[in-house]
């Protein structure tokens, strides 16, 4: 059994992944309010997330196909779907 410390090790990387598509999904609410500064921050923001899950994933040595397909899965939400909302908008 893996204890806090380890649980978090491995939890990081996808933490940080689901952190910047909330951040894609806020930006697609601030488009249809209106509020494209915020819109612009929150993109910034997960494209910041985005390139650090990796990052951390492999420096801390947790890796996993899962991550993989989840980051790929984020990152079609962020850098796909959410900027064809915006313009949408």
């Amino acid at each position: 059994m893996m204890g806090p410390v380890e649980a978090l090790k491995w939890a990081l990387p996808s933490m940080l992944t689901i952190g910047a598509l909330i951040c894609g999904l806020t930006a697609v609410r601030f488009s249809a309010e209106g509020d494209f500064g915020g819109c612009v921050k929150c993109i910034f923001l997960a494209c910041v997330l985005d390139g650090l899950d990796g990052h951390t994933a492999r420096a801390l040595g947790t890796a996993s196909a899962m991550g993989f397909e989840l980051d790929s899965l984020c990152d079609l939400a962020n850098f796909g779907v959410c900027p064809a909302l915006v313009l949408h908008f």
